[in-house]
């Protein structure tokens, strides 16, 4: 199988060494910002004791520029990109739960619990799982601090929209629920959803799956793990089809 392969994900989380993937499995990666990032420059004031919880990398990029120096704190995070992102930052003692929210809670409790301490989670504006009443059913008080948002694109590339129409977009891959809600409302908005019959949705999540249920592809396939390795196994999956 041949053809592109359209990346929806905010612009810069290691999309050189993902171009690199998809090119070996024989596609052209195009990447569509589909999300954009802005920190909300919310002051961050913490210790190096304090244990500090990250669900994604911009949340560890939103700590390290409201706090340029210190990194001893015990970084939990949810997964392998989040730990890479917090390992450039300087963090020594990351925990890495290496999957989802639910991953995450379980690290914390068993991490923590008993323990008289307050983790700092470092959070986006909009989530999809408030991991603080998870945490909080689990008897582990957290404060939070909304630190970044994602706004969504108002419009899709023209390059996409051509690919779409010549029907060249072998499959989408969506790395968020809020990310493949707003292609969802885009390509409706543009008249565009009979040009994805014969294109593959790749989902990094059941949530995911759930935001383009509404859109014809011709096959949605959902990540067995919900990291970049997972979606890169799936487009190595469709490659050999």
């Amino acid at each position: 199988m041949t053809g592109t392969v359209a990346v929806f994900r905010t612009p810069g989380e290691g999309q050189d060494d993902l171009a690199a993937k998809i090119k070996a499995c024989g596609f052209e990666p195009l990447f569509e910002p589909i999300l954009q990032v802005e920190f909300t420059d919310s002051p961050i004031q913490t210790d190096n004791d304090r244990p500090l919880v990250f669900t994604s990398a911009h949340g560890v990029g939103a700590y390290a520029k409201a706090v340029p120096e210190g990194r001893g704190n015990p970084a939990y995070v949810v997964g392998d990109n989040t730990a890479e992102a917090a390992m450039s930052a300087g963090f020594t003692d990351i925990k890495n739960a290496q999957g989802t929210g639910d991953d995450l809670a379980a690290l914390l409790e068993a991490g923590l619990s008993g323990q008289n301490v307050r983790p700092l989670y470092v959070r986006a504006e909009n989530i999809s799982v408030d991991l603080t009443v998870m945490m909080a059913a689990r008897g582990i008080v957290m404060d939070e601090i909304v630190a970044y948002r994602t706004v969504p694109a108002e419009s899709l590339s023209l390059n996409l929209l051509r690919k779409l129409d010549k029907r060249e977009v072998a499959a989408c891959l969506f790395f968020s629920r809020r990310g493949a809600e707003t292609f969802t409302s885009l390509v409706q908005q543009y008249d565009r959803a009979y040009a994805l019959r014969t294109t593959k949705a790749l989902c990094i999540g059941e949530g995911v799956v759930e935001s383009v249920s509404v859109l014809p592809f011709a096959q949605t396939l959902v990540s067995q793990t919900p990291d970049r390795d997972g979606m890169m196994e799936l487009v190595e999956k469709i490659s050999v089809i």
